[in-house]
C-alpha cells in the first residue's frame, strides 16, 4: 500500500502505472479496510485474466523491480545515516552537551 515503505518507494520511482509495471500500490487509510480488500481482489482478477504473454512480461518487470529493491542497494544509506548520527554525538560531546551521554546510550 501507499503506507508501506516499499509502496512509497515504488511511487517515488515516478511513472508507475500499477500492476502492468510489476506491482500495484494501493491507497490505504485507517478507514478503508474493505475498499482495500476489494482493490486487492480486483487487482488479482485483472492480473489473472491477462493473456499468458502479458503475464510473463509483467512478471519480468516485477523481477526487475524486486532487484532494484534489494537490501544491497539500500544499505549504503543506512551506513551514511549511522555515520551522521555518530558524528553528531561526537560534536555534542566535544561541546560538553549533557544530552550526548543519553544519545550514546540510545545508539
Amino acid at each position: 500500500t501507499n503506507l508501506s515503505g516499499f509502496g512509497l518507494w515504488v511511487q517515488g520511482l515516478g511513472n508507475h502505472r500499477g500492476i502492468e509495471d510489476g506491482v500495484e500500490v494501493l491507497h490505504r487509510t485507517d478507514n478503508n479496510y474493505f475498499g482495500t480488500a476489494d482493490a486487492i481482489k480486483d487487482t488479482i482478477l485483472s492480473f489473472s485474466s491477462k493473456p499468458d504473454e502479458e503475464i510473463t512480461e509483467i512478471r519480468q518487470r516485477a523481477s526487475e523491480l524486486a532487484e532494484q529493491a534489494l537490501w544491497k542497494h539500500f544499505i549504503v544509506y543506512y551506513y551514511k545515516a549511522y555515520d551522521t548520527a555518530l558524528r553528531n554525538v561526537v560534536k555534542k560531546r566535544e561541546n560538553g552537551e549533557q544530552s550526548a551521554r543519553r544519545d550514546v546510550i540510545i545508539l
